[in-house]
């Protein structure tokens, strides 16, 4: 990779810290002692360093063992594949460690939307786990087509739902689909997704309860065949309410839908608790129940 290319990383020191340990602990319990030995007898004399001068010292050693360990070239090449993050000014890799917390995030700055960069947080155990390069790969491809117009993201694209729940629901399918997609088109690179497809498959029966399976096949098999999703394509599966009936007020899962008739005497009351919603929507017995109740008291 190139000069350019290795620019890109502006590492957090405590991740350089936290990794480059975990790596010589792991190494030292194999026996494999060339770089532990080594590791120490540079670490060592820091210490005898006055007091502001140790934390520049160490950043210094860990970024040189961060790369002398082969962990800054698994990043360099991890980009690879992905030509239009040349576009970012620079990605920024953040300690996390809490699972739930890992991924990339685009950023835009506000009055500045040229100066676009990536923060990716990260454990440092990740590091050193099997399919590390699946998990990087998987957050580059899903910036790439944020990036892409062909993909025309739009962040602030509005959800049909006019309730939270429903807003929430489709937004956990299309997250789910999305990253599917991502997993198919790195297998198409040769990239090792490892259980990824499997997983993903066992999420998909709860997005898409009211489904068989039989019909859950086919909905995975599409989003896979698809070489150039776009994120209206993808949102039309998210979004499709015939295969996931939900309730647009409520959010949940129904069969049961109120009655036209019912509908149009609680319409007014409806739309002054959610604006967005409209009579052609729907809604479920229940939640029309709950507004005629109103009407007795």
């Amino acid at each position: 990779m190139s000069s350019s290319a290795r620019s890109l990383f502006h590492l957090d020191p405590e991740l350089l810290r936290q990794t480059v340990q975990l790596e010589v602990n792991r190494r030292e319990r194999k026996d494999d002692m060339e770089i532990v030995r080594q590791y120490a007898k540079e670490s060592h004399p820091i210490y005898e360093l006055p007091h502001s001068q140790r934390a520049a010292s160490f950043e210094e050693l860990e970024l040189r063992y961060f790369r002398t360990l082969g962990f800054q070239e698994q990043l360099e090449k991890s980009l690879l594949h992905y030509p239009l993050l040349a576009k970012l000014k620079r990605i920024e890799l953040a300690v996390t460690h809490a699972p739930k917390n890992e991924g990339a995030d685009l950023i835009v700055p506000q009055g500045n939307p040229d100066q676009l960069f990536v923060r990716l947080s990260v454990r440092p155990q990740r590091f050193l786990q099997p399919y590390f390069d699946y998990f990087l790969n998987a957050e580059w491809m899903h910036i790439a087509d944020m990036l892409d117009p062909a993909f025309a993201y739009q962040p602030s694209r509005a959800w049909r739902s006019a309730t939270p729940a429903g807003q929430k629901a489709a937004q956990e399918r299309f997250s789910l689909l999305w990253s599917m997609s991502v997993e198919a088109r790195l297998r198409n690179l040769g990239i090792d997704t490892g259980s990824a497809r499997q997983e993903f498959e066992h999420r998909l029966s709860y997005c898409y309860p009211r489904r068989t399976a039989e019909t859950l096949s086919t909905l995975a098999e599409t989003i896979r065949r698809e070489a150039h999703p776009t994120q209206e394509w993808l949102l039309s599966f998210a979004e499709d309410e015939a295969g996931t009936p939900h309730c647009p007020l409520c959010g949940f899962p129904t069969s049961a839908w109120a009655d036209p008739a019912d509908l149009d005497r609680v319409a007014a009351r409806v739309r002054t608790d959610s604006p967005e919603w409209r009579r052609e929507n729907g809604a479920c017995e229940r939640c029309v129940e709950g507004y005629l109740a109103q009407e007795i008291h």
